[in-house]
């Protein structure tokens, strides 16, 4: 049993449309590989684990392609050294001076930061309503806070 060129190039083109209508980007490169498998199987007469094989390699290579088209596209680069904290909001507060919204206990504590309530580590008993300096991040989401 052989799958005609005509169901190779009706699934290449199935998958090509699903990528229009699903989020993602790879599906496209294995309907490249579909309707290639499609071009090989008009032109040459290939049993049916000739065309899974040629299938199979030609969707490693394109999705290989693939990766390296978007590696280009979307290429990282680095911040600016006039935003070093760009997405990055916890780290925006380092140096900054804020009031305790709790006392200090076991080390742990609550600092306002504008209209957000942020978790701060601290070594001293601070009580509150004193203000502190945030020195430093941990994780992203706790403050390390110093008295002023």
């Amino acid at each position: 049993m052989n799958i005609s060129y005509t169901e190779w190039m009706a699934l290449g083109l199935l998958l090509v449309l699903l990528e229009l209508m699903l989020p993602g980007v790879y599906l496209i490169w294995f309907g490249i590989a579909s309707l290639g498998v499609a071009l090989l199987s008009y032109f040459f007469p290939l049993e049916l684990t000739e065309q899974l094989l040629s299938f199979s390699l030609l969707s490693v290579v394109f999705a290989l392609i693939g990766v390296s088209v978007y590696q280009k596209i979307f290429k990282t680069e680095k911040s600016s050294d006039t935003h070093p904290y760009l997405n990055d909001y916890a780290s925006q507060y380092i140096g900054r001076s804020y009031k305790l919204n709790e006392d200090v206990v076991d080390g742990k504590t609550k600092v306002l930061v504008g209209d957000t309530v942020w978790l701060a580590e601290c070594d001293q008993p601070l009580l509150k309503g004193e203000t502190v300096v945030v020195t430093a991040v941990k994780n992203g989401v706790i403050l390390i806070v110093s008295s002023k």
